[in-house]
């Protein structure tokens, strides 16, 4: 079992944000605090449905599954060309988003 460290949030009027872990302090900027949560929300919403499928599971047990899945989609990517191609897609996708904005 790992050891748990502390982390602080000191959240700014403007939605930044400095995070402090043991290892030092990070200022995260108001759009990415706002991508954080939207993190967030899909990691809860996530850990969510795994527990759906095995309503049996406790909530801590989900995010353990929620951890391990998450752990295993680089190594997904690299040896399936179909969902590597279609992370490519969705990558294209967003950036051609980005430049019309």
């Amino acid at each position: 079992m790992s050891e748990q460290s502390n982390t602080f949030i000191q959240l700014n009027e403007d939605d930044s944000a400095y995070v402090s872990t043991a290892t030092g302090t990070t200022y995260v900027s108001n759009e990415m605090n706002a991508l954080l949560e939207s993190v967030m929300r899909e990691v809860i919403n996530f850990a969510k449905y795994i527990q759906s499928q095995d309503p049996e599971i406790t909530e801590n047990e989900a995010y353990h599954v929620l951890v391990a899945v998450l752990s295993t989609l680089p190594a997904k990517f690299n040896s399936d060309p179909q969902a590597s191609a279609q992370l490519l897609n969705m990558i294209q996708e967003f950036k051609e988003t980005n430049q019309e904005e």
